[in-house]
């Protein structure tokens, strides 16, 4: 898990160890980068490392979740599909980390995290049943569409996406 940062000085660092590992990606796999290996292209301490972080996932964790937050808050605030599917696609570069690391469902099973663990939702009523659904249903067909090389627009997975729900 990653800790919360309590200062600008510990958001910074944290912020370091998140542009190190995307700058690793780029070169290597994921499972092939090591905490010491991190630490190294930072010149820092393992020590320093997990004052942030307890894992090298959780690095990966931690800017996932954030572009996750940011996806639906931009879609709450656009209320359209569209919208969500349009900030996603300028976070291409995300889904394709993750796609080629095989870990595309590791995007689903962190907006599970954050929509039911944040206790707003009891578990296995109506609503939860509902929202888990939902999120389901849009983060398949976002990694769906990314995966097929986002050749439709995404005003055409917006009008996908309610075609699914509406059909008999």
């Amino acid at each position: 898990m990653y800790k919360i940062c309590k200062t600008t000085k510990s958001e910074l660092r944290q912020i370091e160890f998140q542009e190190t590992l995307l700058k690793l990606l780029q070169k290597q796999k994921m499972k092939d980068i090591t905490i010491v290996s991190l630490c190294k292209e930072m010149h820092i301490s393992r020590k320093t490392f997990y004052q942030y972080f307890d894992t090298i996932e959780d690095v990966l964790y931690i800017i996932i979740d954030k572009e996750l937050r940011n996806g639906f808050l931009f879609l709450e605030m656009n209320a359209e599909i569209c919208a969500f599917f349009e900030f996603w696609k300028k976070q291409k570069w995300l889904l394709d980390i993750m796609q080629k690391n095989g870990m595309s469902q590791l995007l689903i099973d962190r907006a599970y995290n954050h929509a039911f663990l944040e206790g707003k939702t009891e578990l296995f009523s109506l609503d939860y049943m509902k929202q888990a659904g939902w999120i389901s249903a849009i983060l398949t067909i976002l990694i769906l569409w990314h995966h097929s090389g986002m050749k439709q627009t995404p005003k055409e997975m917006e009008c996908l996406f309610y075609e699914m729900f509406h059909s008999k």
